[in-house]
C-alpha cells in the first residue's frame, strides 16, 4: 500500500507523489491523493481509488504495475539508499 511521501512512476513514465491514503465518506473506499511532478494543464492534485491505484495491467502484451515505486519517503533522492538516523547529542 502506498504511503505517505513516497515517489511513484505511472505506467506511461510519469512521476507522482503520494500526498494522503483517504477514505470516500459515502463508500468507506481508500482512495489515494496524489499529485503530479510535472507541468498538467489539468490538474496537478488527483485522487484514484487504492485498488485501481495497485492494479496490475497489461500494456504491449506485458504485465506490469499501474504505478512503481521510485522513492520512498526515507530514501535518498540520489542514491536511493535509507537516510541515516542522526545520533542524539549528549
Amino acid at each position: 500500500m502506498p504511503t505517505n511521501w513516497e515517489t511513484y512512476k505511472h505506467y506511461k513514465w510519469k512521476l507522482y507523489k503520494v500526498k494522503w491514503i483517504a477514505i470516500h465518506s459515502e463508500t468507506l473506499e481508500k482512495m489515494v491523493i496524489y499529485e503530479c511532478l510535472y507541468e498538467n494543464p489539468d490538474g496537478q492534485v488527483w485522487v484514484r481509488p487504492l485498488e485501481m491505484w495497485n492494479e496490475t495491467i497489461v500494456v504491449d502484451w506485458v504485465e506490469r504495475k499501474r504505478f512503481q515505486l521510485v522513492q520512498s519517503k526515507n530514501q535518498s533522492p540520489i542514491n536511493r539508499s535509507p537516510i541515516p538516523e542522526r545520533k542524539k547529542r549528549k
